[in-house]
């Protein structure tokens, strides 16, 4: 026969058993609160899946041989009248637009953004007030831009010293020997304007020196007999300028007296156009 529990007994044990449970309580609340977040998401990684075309974000493209305005315009290009934000940050492209637009222009800075080579053709020449005329070795080109400066350029003859050729993406150095052996040094650095189909070119520096020959050392004692040196030299700095061309294009780059007021160096410059690809003729039937 089971006896009864007295309502006491009862009501102790149950109030036993909260005390036990309480603490247990507060250790799960406590832990839940000192849990780390999780993380949230990067607000410039983009999504992952189909929904990463549709989800606008932030992205930043490490730009080499673009210049800033062409870069900008190339992303311009790929928004196609979208919802985008561009902006330049000392050599990267910040864009804010769809996932779509990403891939675009990731492909169009695969294709631009590369280093492409220009040819120059540096002619040095020796101008005289005297009559005698354009130098017969001369290009059509190189005539016509001294023809066009006539009036600015108060020379009569012209006599060609030395050429040099240069092919370079950015920046190059040619060596011309002028009148009784002299070598000049010519150093030129350009950068292309605009799009990057664009024939505008910035010779953002061009410097022309001469060699000019230290005076003579003393004479060594007669004991020693050295072994004879050339001459020291030293370069002085001609021509020190900017100016902007287009590919195809023959400019006067400057003038320097060689002495006296009837002579002086001239230098032309000309932007070379790349040849263009051969086509392949169509077969017929």
């Amino acid at each position: 026969m089971t006896r009864p529990i007295p309502l006491t007994l009862a009501c102790c044990v149950a109030w036993l058993f909260g005390l036990a449970a309480a603490p247990l309580a507060a250790l799960s609340a406590q832990a839940a609160q000192a849990a780390p977040a999780a993380p949230a998401a990067q607000e410039n990684t983009p999504p992952a899946g189909a929904a990463a075309r549709a989800t606008i974000y932030s992205a930043r493209y490490r730009v080499h041989f673009l210049d800033r305005h062409a870069a900008e315009q190339l992303a311009w290009d790929q928004c196609a009248g979208k919802e985008c934000r561009v902006s330049w940050q000392a050599g990267d492209l910040d864009l804010t637009a769809d996932g779509a637009t990403h891939e675009k222009l990731t492909r169009a800075l695969a294709r631009a953004d590369e280093p492409r080579t220009q040819s120059f053709q540096l002619t040095l020449l020796a101008a005289d007030k005297r009559a005698g005329g354009m130098a017969p070795e001369l290009s059509k080109p190189a005539q016509r831009a001294l023809a066009d400066l006539k009036d600015f350029l108060p020379y009569a003859s012209y006599r060609l010293l030395d050429t040099a050729w240069l092919r370079t993406t950015a920046g190059a150095e040619a060596h011309l020997v002028g009148d009784r052996d002299t070598p000049y040094s010519a150093e030129l650095f350009f950068t292309r304007i605009g799009d990057p189909e664009a024939r505008e070119l910035l010779v953002e520096s061009f410097v022309l020196r001469a060699a000019v020959a230290e005076g003579s050392r003393p004479p060594a004692p007669a004991a020693a007999k050295p072994a004879p040196e050339a001459p020291a030299r030293s370069w002085e700095t001609l021509i020190k300028t900017t100016f902007g061309m287009h590919v195809g294009e023959t400019v006067v780059v400057g003038t320097s007296k060689l002495g006296g007021d009837t002579s002086a160096l001239v230098v032309l410059l000309t932007a070379v156009p790349e040849p263009a690809a051969p086509r392949t003729a169509a077969a017929s039937h």
